[in-house]
């Protein structure tokens, strides 16, 4: 249509440079120019029912838009169709707004009507425009908050199975030396793991709190993000706190291990003493006695240096009763029975 209105112009003014020219045939252009303008008006009234066409088409867009459900894949299907409803409308909309323009310099008297037609239709496509962005924003959304919970799914998946294992998952407590040194050096390997997840907590976190000064976002069926994150802060200190009792657990069994060597130590020294001590014989000759003699000074001195480390695994024991180590007493009932020998 742009192009016929074009040239209908183009007579018009071809018509008026004629006539000006004093053109032998002006009366006979004149009446050829009043024909062509009654039919240009029937352009007037054809722009303004294509112009309520595609208006009706965009509203209807529009509203589909609108109403499309804000979840699952429904959205990103209604932005999928809407892009290419724009692809198609765009250039019909731009070509009738640059015809209205046209028609209103040609006939001055459906200027009003003719921009009036324009106006709507600009604020309808201004509409769906502005619909067609928050269509874009809401995918965009349930796209970060989709990114969102499958980090927060395999986060939680790991802070479930981290708890277990620092309050204990791994077994009892250590009945060796050197299972206690395999279980702290396990349980300091958990620490580091824990400090390196700590970032991801921190940008779950951040996450949460973004996504709630968005739009509140709902983890589930009655369950929104701000009833969920104080549960999240929660197991991330407990499992903090469990790994700080184990690691106190730990700790205690193996200091209580070594009280354990050192205490088989002692009783290996006492049980020498007492073989020693009954496997001697009373000397029938002054070169016996002598040597006997040199014997017991040897023996009471090395009875000196055991008993010395007879003292030590009592401290040992002491020091554990004082200190509340869970195996306090019974480090105690071990040296009581010892000094009783």
């Amino acid at each position: 249509m742009n192009s016929l209105m074009g040239r209908v112009l183009d007579v018009n003014h071809t018509v008026q440079e004629l006539v000006e020219g004093g053109h032998p045939s002006s009366d006979e252009v004149r009446s050829c120019q009043d024909h062509l303008n009654s039919s240009a008006v029937l352009l007037v009234e054809n722009h303004v029912l294509e112009v309520a066409e595609v208006r009706a088409q965009v509203r209807e867009k529009r509203r589909a838009v609108e109403s499309a459900p804000r979840a699952g894949g429904a959205l990103q299907w209604r932005l999928s169709g809407l892009e290419a409803a724009l692809q198609a409308l765009e250039p019909r909309q731009a070509a009738l707004l640059e015809e209205a323009a046209l028609l209103a310099v040609r006939f001055p008297a459906q200027a009003a009507r003719l921009h009036q037609g324009a106006e709507e239709l600009g604020a309808e496509w201004g509409a769906l425009a502005s619909a067609a962005q928050a269509c874009g924003e809401a995918v965009a959304a349930a796209g970060r908050l989709q990114r969102f919970l499958h980090d927060l799914d395999a986060f939680l998946d790991w802070l479930v199975r981290a708890q277990e294992t620092a309050g204990g998952g791994e077994g009892p407590l250590p009945r060796s030396l050197e299972e206690a040194d395999a279980l702290l050096a396990r349980h300091a390997a958990l620490k580091e793991e824990v400090d390196q997840r700590e970032e991801d907590y921190a940008r779950i976190v951040a996450a949460s709190e973004a996504l709630l000064a968005g739009d509140g976002a709902e983890l589930g069926p009655g369950l929104a993000l701000d009833e969920w994150l104080p549960h999240l802060e929660l197991g991330w200190h407990k499992l903090l706190g469990l790994w700080e009792a184990r690691r106190e657990a730990l700790v205690q069994a193996h200091v209580y291990q070594l009280f354990l060597r050192d205490l088989r130590q002692a009783r290996a020294v006492l049980r020498n003493q007492e073989m020693a001590l009954s496997g001697q014989e009373l000397p029938g000759t002054v070169e016996s006695v002598e040597e006997a003699l040199k014997r017991h000074r040897d023996f009471l001195t090395t009875m000196e240096l055991n008993q010395q480390k007879m003292q030590l695994a009592v401290q040992a024991a002491e020091g554990l009763l004082r200190q509340g180590n869970a195996y306090g007493e019974q480090a105690q009932e071990a040296v009581t029975r010892l000094l009783e020998k």
